[in-house]
């Protein structure tokens, strides 16, 4: 869906006010800290009620505000909802059109969002749990059964969690065990297609962004070594009880793209590395609309304009085009991406200039 306007009350350091947006392409900019960021961050919190920079809901609440509050409207080609968030220190409270939220992914569904800064570069040098979240959005917007799966075996995970570290039975094991199996195997089996999938479209655009006659390949680690998790499962038991949790399996799971059979993270310059995550985030984008031809993806874009050259903004520009995306840009200056607000295929993107927590269109 695209998102037409957002009305915030108490977000950060953002002045309460009204926003309408351009369908394709809405620029923002103004000097540090003067709540470019946060703008973004009410947008991504739309999609997943919580915050990309911060764990605790209740610090996103103005310093003089009791709550904070978002209203957006979205629509597509056939609908239109109205979606109201409120926050306050204890709870949310979310209506989709005046109707209370049953399960936070509808909103995920509504409004899928991706989010790029200056930092992107992580997804291929930081914690696998990056990786498995890019893999697990992935899924869950092309696999139709990829939520309930993971959600299945979260449960299961946990409960066998719970008899390690209180030392119980082992027995007790067993039953749990059948259903990681049973759900982490097809866990498994998506995330390897996902990776496959995803490559194919990652390959030509990584050759695009890094102009280096590199032989690029990207595998699956599954999290438990060999061909069977049950069989890891029965042999790592002793361990784990040891250590009072599963060490073994999809939650485990990883990721690694290679540039002449070498680990870009060990590799590639940190220019090389960030270009290749916006590789793959493209990528992501384009197997997402494979699936969902009539929905568009919300993509931010946090001040990436400032640390890519002509060659590239031209390069990403076109490819943007191509993809059925809403854009949300932050720049320092307004003229930071010239190929984006002068291009002809795109109709008079909106310019927003953010002073202190106010955004002024500009006209």
């Amino acid at each position: 869906m695209i998102i037409r306007s957002l009305s915030l009350t108490g977000f950060r350091n953002l002045t309460t006010q009204s926003l309408e947006f351009h369908s394709k392409c809405n620029v923002f900019y103004g000097a540090n800290a003067s709540g470019k960021t946060s703008l973004l961050e009410a947008i991504y919190y739309l999609s997943h009620l919580r915050s990309f920079r911060q764990r605790e809901f209740a610090k996103i609440i103005g310093d003089e505000h009791e709550f904070l509050r978002l209203i957006t409207k979205c629509h597509n080609d056939i609908s239109e909802h109205l979606i109201g968030i409120e926050v306050n220190k204890q709870e949310h409270i979310v209506r989709i059109d005046a109707t209370p939220l049953k399960q936070r992914s509808t909103l995920a569904k509504m409004l899928p969002c991706l989010y790029l800064d200056p930092e992107t570069g992580k997804l291929l040098t930081d914690s696998p749990k990056f990786r498995r979240q890019f893999m697990d959005w992935g899924l869950f917007h092309t696999e139709a059964n990829y939520h309930h799966l993971w959600q299945n075996y979260d449960r299961a995970l946990k409960q066998r969690n719970i008899i390690l570290r209180q030392k119980q039975n082992p027995k007790l094991l067993d039953s749990y065990d059948e259903l990681l199996v049973q759900f982490g195997d097809q866990i498994t089996q998506k995330r390897e297609a996902f990776i496959t999938a995803i490559f194919e479209k990652a390959s030509p655009l990584l050759s695009k962004l890094i102009h280096q006659p590199f032989e690029w390949s990207m595998e699956y680690r599954k999290g438990f070594t060999g061909n069977l998790f049950a069989e890891e499962l029965k042999s790592q038991r002793e361990k784990d009880f040891i250590m009072g949790h599963t060490r073994s399996g999809p939650h485990r799971g990883d990721f690694v793209v290679k540039a002449n059979h070498k680990n870009v993270s060990e590799y590639l310059s940190r220019g090389q590395i960030k270009l290749a995550s916006i590789a793959l985030t493209l990528a992501q984008i384009q197997l997402f609309q494979n699936y969902n031809e009539s929905q568009n993806v919300i993509l931010l874009m946090d001040d990436m304009s400032a640390e890519l050259d002509k060659q590239h903004r031209e390069i990403l520009l076109a490819e943007f085009l191509k993809l059925n995306v809403q854009l949300f840009i932050t720049c320092l200056e307004a003229n930071e991406f010239p190929e984006l607000i002068n291009n002809d295929q795109i109709n008079q993107p909106h310019q927003y200039k953010i002073t202190t927590g106010f955004v002024q269109k500009m006209v």
